[in-house]
């Protein structure tokens, strides 16, 4: 346990700051890109649509997954 506390203490980490505005528009367009490819090649049309009037929790949620995907290494 201990050698593994040891290297989870070397570990570093790189944070890029995004201003919150930008995040949020970033991920709605690149949800939206993603989903409505998909909706395309599976002719799938009923996906929600994101954007900045959505409801609160839907930006957030969506914020999370592109900072998961796209921000991170």
């Amino acid at each position: 346990m201990k050698d593994l506390l040891k290297q989870i203490d070397s570990i570093n980490f790189n944070v890029k700051l995004v201003e919150s505005s930008l995040l949020y528009k970033n991920a709605i367009r690149s949800y939206n890109d993603f989903h409505s490819l998909v909706s395309l090649n599976y002719d799938k049309f009923d996906f929600k649509y994101a954007s900045s009037n959505s409801d609160r929790k839907f930006p957030e949620i969506i914020a999370v997954n592109y900072i998961k995907h796209n921000l991170t290494e």
